[in-house]
């Protein structure tokens, strides 16, 4: 009963985590109108980054989710303070702008 339990709890946070990036990535879409190809390499770095924090016991799982707060925050600055000055450019730009960020967070994420 408990491998069962486990795995509806693994399914729901699973699928609730794929709903929030579907969610987030179409509220970017509608607001900026340019494909915002780093946005599973941002969400990449930030999972890593918490469960190699919580991995290491440097931090508890309670405490990991006011981190993630703080790196949607700096997400946000980063969206606000990169993409929205070139909102006038043309889209190809844009998309090529922000795959370039996809291409430096995965080198990070190295």
């Amino acid at each position: 009963m408990s491998v069962a339990i486990a795995i509806i709890v693994a399914t729901i946070s699973i699928g609730g985590m794929y709903g929030l990036a579907a969610l987030g990535l179409g509220l970017m879409y509608r607001i900026t109108r340019v494909l915002n190809v780093a946005y599973g390499s941002v969400m990449m770095l930030v999972g890593m980054t918490i469960a190699s924090l919580v991995g290491h016991g440097l931090i508890t799982p309670i405490e990991a989710i006011p981190l993630g707060i703080v790196f949607g925050i700096v997400a946000m600055y980063v969206v606000f303070g990169i993409l929205y000055p070139m909102l006038d450019r043309p889209e190809l730009t844009l998309i090529l702008m922000t795959l370039g960020i996809d291409v430096l967070l995965g080198g990070i994420a190295l």
